[in-house]
């Protein structure tokens, strides 16, 4: 009986030090968590999403964002120990910024360390600094409080596919825009636009999002004398463009820049009728009927539609080709020369907005030429098919009156044996 309580006696020991000083794999206990996890509600969901969040797997506890002493039940939120509880929005930024900004710290994780800096510089930093208001976007707003996440994880609010969704907690809010004269429609627009269509229905992660536009931690609007820039950040090739136009040589302020002619938000994929629409995003919009500008892009657009009427055209052949039994392998070189079609066609949409009609009409001439060509090899295939339909035709009959006169002429044979 005694060696039955000695050991029950050494087990408690053994067990007590475990649980006392050690939380898990010998880190000494977090008397926040222990206390926390044994809570309910959101008291307990703090330590449970923690748990799973980066900051757990770097070592950052409790009393690193909300102060305290995590070694003393007894007085583990007790000021004289700093504690601070939920900390108020305009101290989130530079309490994180501590780790953040830190160049040691922030090395072995491979992160920027002038976040803090650049969003003091953003409009939702210098509201919330300069003029005390508490109701703007800070680091928790975007990147959660206890469940922060790598940015490669999908359930992180500030991974790619999510970023829109984050942006529009805040941006969707009626009433919290209202102060700010802001509209609360640009995620629906988003949603809806050509952008928005790519990354929730394609889910193409590659698109552009709030961020990749505004910014992330030094979120400013851009303005007018910037946007080109802005846009160019992803098409490059069309900025190069662009700036050989008159509407980028005309250095005024609200001349015609990207989102005049395209929008901003609620980015449609454009179509040809934008060189003669009406509406305020069309040429129309600006320039009247009989003027020299609306008539360049007229001619822009009639010498586009002439280009990708007999691409259309050219690559239908291709097709019918091999609907009619032509030899692949033989008609490889024509589908090659339809995709160099195909590849200076977009090369010339590019070039549309640069506004040159000799320009455009040189680049179409390419396509046009190209497609006509590979019309006319088409045919003569088409033709030269037909014709061997016609003679193997001609061929199977001849065969088949010789079998009938072979039938014939034995049958005549056996009547002269008898």
């Amino acid at each position: 009986m005694r060696n039955i309580i000695f050991l029950i006696f050494i087990a408690i020991l053994l067990y007590i030090p475990a649980n006392i000083y050690a939380q898990t794999e010998g880190e000494k206990i977090n008397v926040c968590v222990e206390c926390h996890q044994n809570l309910e509600d959101t008291l307990k969901d703090a330590v449970t999403n923690w748990q799973e969040s980066v900051h757990k797997k770097a070592g950052v506890f409790c009393n690193d964002c909300h102060g305290g002493d995590p070694n003393d039940s007894g007085n583990a939120m007790d000021e004289k120990n700093g504690f601070i509880g939920i900390p108020r929005p305009k101290d989130i930024p530079k309490i994180c910024s501590r780790c953040h900004s830190d160049v040691t710290m922030m090395r072995k994780y491979n992160l920027k360390t002038d976040q803090f800096n650049l969003y003091k510089t953003s409009i939702h930093g210098m509201r919330l600094f300069e003029k005390g208001d508490e109701s703007v976007a800070t680091c928790a707003s975007c990147h959660g409080n206890h469940n922060v996440l790598s940015k490669n994880d999908p359930r992180s609010p500030i991974y790619r596919f999510n970023v829109p969704l984050t942006c529009g907690k805040c941006h969707s809010n009626k009433e919290m825009m209202k102060p700010y004269n802001i509209p609360a429609d640009q995620y629906e627009l988003y949603r809806k636009s050509h952008h928005g269509k790519m990354l929730f229905e394609n889910k193409n992660l590659r698109v552009p999002t709030c961020v990749d536009c505004h910014g992330t931690h030094g979120a400013v609007p851009p303005g007018v004398t910037d946007i080109v820039e802005v846009c160019s950040n992803c098409h490059s090739v069309i900025f190069e463009y662009f700036k050989k136009s008159p509407h980028y040589l005309i250095k005024k302020e609200g001349m015609p820049r990207c989102i005049n002619c395209h929008g901003n938000h609620d980015i449609q994929r454009p179509t040809l009728e934008k060189f003669t629409g009406k509406s305020m995003l069309d040429c129309g919009g600006c320039h009247y009927p009989e003027s020299p500008a609306f008539k360049t892009g007229a001619d822009i657009k009639a010498a586009l539609i002439e280009a990708e009427t007999l691409l259309t055209a050219g690559n239908k052949d291709i097709a019918l080709v091999k609907e009619n039994g032509g030899n692949s392998f033989a008609i490889r070189h024509l589908e090659d020369d339809m995709d160099n079609a195909r590849t200076k066609l977009l090369e010339a949409y590019s070039v549309s907005h640069a506004l040159s009609t000799d320009e455009i009409k040189r680049r179409t001439s390419e396509v046009v030429s190209i497609s006509k060509n590979v019309s006319e090899t088409i045919k003569g295939i088409i033709k030269d098919i037909k014709l061997r339909k016609v003679g193997l035709i001609f061929t199977w009959v001849v065969i088949g009156v010789i079998i009938i006169l072979l039938r014939q002429k034995a049958k005549n044979w056996k009547r002269v044996i008898k």
